[in-house]
């Protein structure tokens, strides 16, 4: 099965915010809500994103790098709100990172294929490294 077919897997989420600030989307899989965050300061056109888990009960979980479960809708509910977002909003740069402590490079080099694969039409992207993060920067072609 190709990669583009395991991610076309429709998961239900929520818009919980939607302003000139944020966007915030929620999806319950499996056993945790998964959160979905895009946001900006007040007259910039650069947006951070993140996403994150947590329990049904509110407490905050840290995504692991592996045997966390429900990986492949996970990353379907991010890839659906991400393009949302992007329809909406059309920014001008995007930036998110990557965790790479403990050599945590798995996540960086998935980010990295996920980018390539499933390039945003419209955008390019580049990837820096620092010391404990890799960052991603999506940039919108004029």
């Amino acid at each position: 099965m190709k990669i583009a077919e395991i991610l076309d897997r429709k998961v239900e989420y929520t818009v919980e915010i939607d302003n000139d600030l944020q966007f915030q989307t929620k999806a319950r899989i499996g056993d945790r809500i998964i959160v979905f965050d895009a946001d900006t300061e007040a007259g910039e056109d650069v947006w951070g994103i993140v996403f994150w888990q947590t329990t049904l009960e509110g407490k905050s979980m840290r995504f692991e790098i592996t045997k966390g479960g429900n990986e492949l809708e996970v990353f379907s509910m991010v890839r659906d709100s991400m393009n949302q977002f992007i329809e909406k909003h059309k920014p001008a740069t995007i930036k998110f990172s990557a965790d790479k402590s403990s050599g945590a490079t798995a996540r960086t080099n998935l980010y990295d294929r996920l980018l390539k694969r499933f390039k945003i039409p419209g955008y390019t992207h580049e990837k820096r490294s620092g010391n404990l993060d890799d960052y991603f920067i999506l940039t919108r072609q004029k």
